[in-house]
């Protein structure tokens, strides 16, 4: 009977394994990511951080036929929670609950903003030891509500922002 315990522990774990690694995957910061890990983490200047590799943006999107329907990668104008930045900064400070003992940990969390503004697929992409900071995170992402979505042409488009949330 232990053995057969044993057996479904290490299936279970197995599995979680898997299930965390895909969450964890490789991922590409655009432009405005970087601008807005930057902001968050009050890093002076950007250029000292991250390489620019977005030169040349605006000729990609000179002659792009938009799919109102699909989720984009680049876009030209990022979706974005407010057109304060300092907007966002407040929203954090006045809803995010510390746990005890954390002090400088930042989790960085993904989700889709939808053509409508509305969040979804919201997942931790990179965090510390702590599943209490991820939980906190995701709490305070969804807690958010609608956001201005990204651009194309002048046309609302779905597009996937990283947000670093620093406890």
């Amino acid at each position: 009977m232990h053995k057969l315990v044993n057996l479904g522990l290490v299936l279970l774990l197995t599995q979680a394994t898997f299930a965390q690694k895909s969450a964890i995957a490789p991922f590409h910061l655009n432009a405005h990511d970087k601008e807005l890990i930057a902001s968050i983490l009050e890093i002076p200047s950007k250029s000292d951080f991250f390489e620019d590799k977005d030169k040349g943006k605006v000729e990609r999107f000179k002659n792009i036929v938009v799919d109102a329907d699909a989720v984009y990668k680049e876009v030209e104008v990022q979706a974005h929670f407010s057109e304060k930045s300092s907007e966002l900064k407040r929203f954090l400070k006045r809803h995010l609950v510390k746990p005890k003992g954390s002090s400088g940990e930042v989790v960085l969390v993904r989700f889709l903003v939808e053509k409508t503004g509305e969040l979804s697929n919201i997942h931790v992409m990179a965090s510390g030891a702590d599943p209490q900071l991820s939980t906190e995170a995701i709490r305070v992402v969804k807690q958010m509500g609608k956001w201005n979505p990204a651009l194309i042409h002048e046309i609302k488009v779905a597009s996937y922002c990283v947000l670093p949330i620093e406890f």
